[in-house]
């Protein structure tokens, strides 16, 4: 038996991408393996395990367990359940109606986010995947300033004791573009001008306004020095010119 057949021979979560990715079928092929997904197997079966409440696991999300409604709806994801499935779409319908984060932040409805930056991430990708994403998230806010370059207003920040980031979520401290900005289309200078700003559970006011008084400070500055070097480099390159 060869590994492609080996392959086969197993879940319609693992069959359907072989034929996409390895066989070459065609796409009525594909589509028809796919959407046995949620009614056989792997998927089937966790969409069976959905609580009357419309969670799994009992919860919006439990710690080091990986049964909740985040991680299912997540494994549902990764495995390809179709979400145009008849299942599938009542599944989800369950947890936008029944579902939120619980007391701890006010019951917020679970395609709305709690308050942390990886979590909500998650939940973002998720609702995208399935049709049922929020608008934006509670916690979360992306500021372009044009002419500002993010890299080094990530470690000017940092040196003032204040943590952004100009990635993506989950990469706090990193300097590279985010990856989400370039997949929405967004041009790579305003993506390498983009600073992202994530508030946690244990953010306070003080902490926002400790924020904004750096920002007040180093921004101006900031966008102005990074003016001041396309200008600079600008005259040299006429001078050169000439």
């Amino acid at each position: 038996m060869s590994v492609t057949e080996w392959l086969l021979d197993s879940d319609p979560a693992i069959r359907w991408q072989v034929l996409r990715d390895l066989t070459g079928e065609s796409e009525d092929t594909v589509a028809r393996e796919r959407s046995r997904v949620a009614e056989e197997g792997w998927g089937a079966r966790l969409l069976d395990l959905q609580g009357a409440d419309g969670h799994w696991g009992g919860a919006a999300f439990v710690p080091r367990a990986w049964v909740s409604t985040k991680d299912t709806l997540q494994l549902l994801r990764d495995i390809g359940v179709d979400p145009k499935s008849e299942r599938v779409r009542i599944a989800i319908a369950r947890v936008r109606e029944r579902c939120t984060w619980g007391e701890e932040f006010n019951h917020s409805p679970f395609f709305e986010g709690e308050t942390e930056a990886c979590i909500n991430g998650r939940v973002l990708a998720i609702g995208a995947y399935f049709g049922a994403a929020s608008e934006r998230l509670p916690n979360t806010t992306l500021v372009v300033v044009p002419g500002m370059a993010a890299e080094t207003a990530v470690i000017a920040f940092d040196l003032d004791g204040v943590a952004l980031s100009s990635g993506a979520a989950c990469s706090s401290g990193k300097v590279q573009p985010s990856h989400v900005l370039a997949a929405m289309g967004f041009d790579e200078k305003l993506a390498k001008s983009a600073l992202r700003i994530s508030l946690g559970r244990e953010t306070t006011q003080n902490h926002v306004e400790s924020l904004l008084s750096v920002w007040k400070k180093l921004v101006p500055s900031l966008s102005k020095a990074r003016s001041d070097t396309s200008q600079t480099a600008k005259a040299a390159i006429a001078a050169s010119a000439a």
